[in-house]
């Protein structure tokens, strides 16, 4: 096949860490071409102005020359069976009574035998406490799901949110827990054709 390059790459530093991994083989001499394959882990926090609290990040990326690259080059990767190749960014912020998140995930596919995952562009996620008698909890998220095939799958939104409060009652002889949950959850879906696939 040829002379291949491989690297690994680590990072540390106070804000963050990560890892970058690199295949390059020029010119295959079996397949014809290039072949090529990155990958990027990291995660870390920052500040960001009068913010209390740092922001949380997370970010995979996954990249590949062609659809047969973890066929011939899978195993010695650790990589031997792939059918979608996962990317996402997600970034958070956790405070005392409320914490924020937002995902942004993508699949590219290099096996079409399966189907592609639905995307999510993004997923937003709320939850925030309080400190009445009932200890409420209240969590809400949006959700937009996309699909590489717009044409043959259906697209949407997912609305959610959910409240739970429970009484905490405790004597010298034990104590009484007793809570309720209640939840709401809407779809907003379009169907480009009517022969879509749910």
């Amino acid at each position: 096949r040829g002379m291949a390059l491989k690297g690994n790459i680590r990072t540390l530093t106070t804000w963050q860490e990560s890892e970058i991994d690199i295949f390059v083989l020029p010119d295959d001499s079996v397949y014809g071409q290039t072949r090529t394959y990155g990958h990027i882990d990291q995660t870390g926090e920052f500040s960001a102005g009068p913010i209390k609290n740092p922001l949380d990040f997370s970010v995979t990326l996954t990249a590949v020359s062609d659809d047969e690259y973890f066929n011939d080059f899978g195993e010695g990767l650790a990589l031997s069976t792939v059918d979608n190749i996962r990317n996402a960014v997600n970034l958070s912020y956790n405070a005392d009574t409320y914490s924020i998140s937002t995902l942004f995930e993508q699949y590219t596919n290099i096996d079409d035998s399966v189907s592609t995952p639905y995307y999510r562009l993004p997923q937003v996620k709320l939850s925030w406490q309080t400190e009445d008698m009932l200890n409420s909890v209240y969590r809400s998220s949006w959700t937009h799901f996309a699909h590489e095939e717009p044409e043959t799958f259906t697209e949407g939104d997912r609305f959610n949110i959910s409240w739970q409060g429970h009484i905490n009652y405790s004597r010298q002889w034990g104590f009484v827990r007793p809570g309720l949950t209640l939840q709401a959850t809407q779809y907003q879906l379009s169907s480009p054709d009517e022969n879509v696939q749910e």
